[in-house]
Parts: structure tokens; C-alpha cells; sequence
């Protein structure tokens, strides 16, 4: 069932449990305030027929003319009256005088009643009232009526006209609740199926996603942006993928060729074959295996597949023994290196670090590499280790070029460069990727700030006890 149809449903269903349980209720409520106001006017009536019979008393008695009279109005208001004297005789009773009359008022009382209280008792019941006068008993009032209470017809046609508004007005609210309900889905499923279509054109190359619609609700909004983020982050991707394919075309292209001229340049004599031509092959045959061993630590870092082996070394002096490997690299651009030791340096910390030092070591050997690339000639490359609490805190920083503030929240994205164009620069840009997963894995984390012509300073948390165990698959 469609989302729409589901909040359509559940709104109408909602509303009609509101509006029946209102309706019982309100149903309830009536039928007990009127069973008691009838109840009080059957009092009232019994009490009005007392005082009359006590007011036509005299010392003579009764007029019998006058109590039928009164008697007639009792039956056609659904009482049976029989007038005693004090002593119990019967002076009066409509059973006699009016039999006809009370057996259909009894008749049609039944009808009514049962036909609106299926459980209604409807028990013949009679109360015996006295008479008073001046405080003194004149005689006694033997009221008959069907009980507990009865209706009648113009009391019946009452309460069948409030039922018929009940019922009306749940009918209405019924039907409006629904029209609401449709609308109120409406502004719910219309934006999300507004995001499913945008979803399902993202592969073209039109952008989907162009600001967020006004008059969304906030958590709509919220959608709306977040597929905005993942559009534009499966194009970023998609050009990702579409500059690995460019990146590894030339640089495979580039020694293939080199290797396929040389080798038809020995074929065809033009070359000689001596170990110069042959060593000139293999620096690019060699090339291409570093090439492919980049994408193949790539791929074993994505599919969890590096082994991570657990000792204990001297972090201080792996960074250290980096950075003198490189000094000859870093000679030829005029660039040099410190290492610095912050206000908060534990030594002890450093001495004995857990972790895998071969995958540390490329970590520093890969940020090394990125700022021989990248930093500029004669800038200079400090690293200041420090500690924070229970980890270590390592600043890799260079004064060169820095980055461009636009390219710092994907600089650790696969196959991502900043200088797309590859001038001067080897490699699939794969080195910062492998950095942020083996120092991940070591459960730390690493981030960057850069401001462009000052420099970039790459932030490094390292907890100090990474792991108890030896081993762990990265």
C-alpha cells in the first residue's frame, strides 16, 4: 500500500474512532440527562394531579366529573389514576371508567419504547400517594405507569432527531476528515515522491537537485537537502571515477609506450641492446608495478583485507628515520625539517607506542611525499608531537602553498587531487585515502586545515594504547 493511501487510511480510521467514541458519549450523555428529566416531570406531574384532586375536595367530597376530566388529561400523558378515600375505597379509577383509553395508551407506550429500548423493562408499576390538605390526610392517589420510565411520542421524536444529528454530523466529519486527510498526505508524500523522481534521474547529467522547495515542512526540508548531499556526492564520485580512468590511462599509457618505442627501436637495430636499454625498460616496467601496488593497497584498504599486526616501537624515532630517508629528496627543492616537542610531550608515550609500524611508517611516508609534491620549493616541514589526555597528538605541517579551501573536505577522498592536471605530479592520488584508513584503524583519527600561501597542517590522534590484542584485519 503507497504512503499516501497508509496516512489517508490511518487519518480516517483516527477520525472515525474520535467521532464514534464522541458520539457514545454524547449519545450516552443525553439518554441518562433525559431519562431523568423525564423521570423528574413524571414527579412533577404525579405532584401537579395530587394538588388538583386536593383543590377540587370538599366537605361533600369529590365532583366525580371533574376528577374523569382530570383523570382523562393523566391517561393521554401516560398515567393510570385510581382515587381512594383515606380508608383505601375506591372513589374513582380510570381502569373502569376509561378502559379503552388506558389499554391503548398502555399499547402504544410498548410500541414506542421497544421500539427504541430493546431492553427496556416496561413493567406495569404503580406508586400509592397521598392527598393532603391543610396538612391532613383527604385521601390517597394510586398512580399507575410503565417504569422505570417511558417516552412519549413528541419526547420519542426528540430523541430520534438528536441520534439523526449525531449521526449526520459524524457522517460530514467523516467526509471532511477524509478530504483533509488527502490533502495533509499530499503535502507529506508529494515532496517525497518529488525526491524519488529527482532519485531515479541522478545518472543523467542534468543537475537534479536545485535548492530546497518553499513551504516544505522542516523534516521535508531536511530530506530534500540530504538528497541534494547524496546527489552531489555520487557525481563527485562519478568524477572521481571519471579522472581515475583519465589518471590511469596516462600514466599507464606514458612507460608502456616508452618500453614499446625502446623495445622496436632494438628490434629494428636502431637501438642497441646493451644493459643501458635494458635498464631503462625495467625503471619503467617498475613504474607501472608501483602504479598498480597503489590501487592494490587502495582496494585492500576498502574491503577490510590489510592485516594489522600489533607491537611495540618507538614512534619518535619512526618519523624521525622517515624523514632522514627523504633529506636527499627534500635537499633538491631546498626544503627542511624539524621535529618539535609540544609543552604537553610525554617521551615515555613515544618510546612505547602499540601498533603496526610498517602501516605507520607509510602513514609518515605518504604525508612526507605529499609535501614534496605539493608544498613548494624551500618551504620547510615540522612536526610537533605532543599529548592530549590519553592519546597523542601529532602535527605534520609545512609553509607552502596550502590548499584551497574548497578542495580541504574531500582531500582524503580516493582518486581526489587537487591539481587535477597531473603537472609534474606521478601517481592516483590514493595516498591521503590510505593514510585516514590505517590511522582509523588504529582507532585515531586525522583532519586537516590549510589557508592558501601559508601552509597545510595535517592533525593526527593516535590513542596511546590502540589495541591489547596482535593482530587485527584492516
Amino acid at each position: 500500500m503507497k504512503l499516501q493511501h497508509r496516512l489517508i487510511l490511518s487519518h480516517t480510521v483516527t477520525a472515525l474512532a474520535i467521532i464514534g467514541i464522541i458520539s457514545f458519549i454524547t449519545n450516552f450523555s443525553i439518554k441518562n440527562g433525559f431519562e431523568r428529566y423525564i423521570i423528574n416531570e413524571h414527579n412533577l406531574l404525579v405532584n401537579e394531579i395530587t394538588l388538583n384532586l386536593s383543590h377540587l375536595y370538599t366537605d361533600e367530597g369529590y365532583n366525580l366529573n371533574d376528577v374523569e376530566h382530570i383523570g382523562v388529561e393523566a391517561i393521554e400523558k401516560g398515567l393510570i389514576i385510581t382515587l381512594e378515600d383515606k380508608e383505601g375505597n375506591i372513589l374513582w379509577s380510570a381502569m373502569e371508567h376509561n378502559a379503552g383509553l388506558c389499554e391503548a395508551m398502555i399499547s402504544n407506550v410498548k410500541e414506542n419504547m421497544f421500539q427504541h429500548y430493546t431492553n427496556w423493562d416496561g413493567n406495569y408499576t404503580e406508586d400509592l400517594v397521598p392527598i393532603l390538605k391543610s396538612d391532613t390526610t383527604i385521601g390517597q392517589l394510586r398512580v399507575g405507569y410503565l417504569g422505570p420510565f417511558y417516552f412519549n411520542e413528541e419526547e420519542l421524536y426528540f430523541l430520534s432527531t438528536i441520534n439523526q444529528v449525531i449521526i449526520s454530523v459524524g457522517f460530514g466529519s467523516l467526509i471532511l476528515a477524509f478530504i483533509i486527510g488527502s490533502l495533509m498526505s499530499r503535502t507529506v508524500t508529494g515532496p517525497i515522491e518529488d525526491v524519488i523522481s529527482k532519485l531515479n534521474t541522478i545518472h543523467l547529467s542534468k543537475q537534479s537537485f536545485v535548492g530546497v522547495p518553499d513551504g516544505y515542512a522542516e523534516e521535508l526540508k531536511a530530506l530534500y537537502r540530504s538528497a541534494q548531499s547524496l546527489e552531489s556526492r555520487i557525481r563527485e564520485q562519478e568524477a572521481l571515477r571519471k579522472q581515475l580512468t583519465q589518471d590511469m590511462s596516462h600514466e599507464l599509457k606514458t612507460p608502456l609506450t616508452s618500453v614499446q618505442g625502446q623495445i622496436e627501436g632494438m628490434l629494428d637495430g636502431i637501438f642497441p641492446l646493451n644493459n643501458e636499454q635494458l635498464q631503462s625498460c625495467y625503471d619503467e616496467i617498475i613504474r607501472i608495478k608501483s602504479l598498480i601496488e597503489e590501487v592494490e593497497k587502495l582496494s585492500f584498504a576498502e574491503n577490510n583485507n590489510i592485516e594489522i599486526v600489533y607491537e611495540t616501537f618507538n614512534l619518535h624515532k619512526l618519523i624521525e628515520s622517515v624523514l632522514i630517508d627523504s633529506e636527499k629528496i627534500l635537499a633538491k627543492k631546498n626544503m627542511t625539517w624539524e621535529i618539535i616537542e609540544g609543552p604537553s610531550f610525554n617521551p615515555t608515550s613515544y618510546d612505547s607506542f602499540s601498533g603496526d609500524s610498517d602501516k605507520v611508517k607509510q602513514v609518515f611516508i605518504n604525508l612526507t611525499n605529499n609535501a614534496l609534491k605539493y608544498a613548494g620549493v624551500e618551504s620547510k616541514i615540522a612536526i610537533i608531537l605532543d599529548n592530549r589526555g590519553n592519546a597523542l597528538s601529532i602535527s605534520f605541517k609545512d609553509n607552502g602553498r596550502g590548499i584551497p579551501k574548497e578542495h580541504l573536505p574531500y582531500i582524503f577522498e580516493r582518486f581526489y587531487r587537487v591539481d587535477p592536471s597531473r603537472t609534474g605530479h606521478n601517481g592516483l592520488g590514493i595516498g591521503l585515502t590510505l593514510v585516514k584508513s590505517i590511522i582509523e584503524k588504529h582507532h585515531g583519527a586525522i583532519t586537516v586545515d590549510s589557508i592558501e600561501r601559508k601552509g597545510t597542517n595535517f592533525n593526527i590522534h593516535l590513542p596511546i594504547h590502540a589495541k591489547d590484542s596482535k593482530k587485527e584485519t584492516l
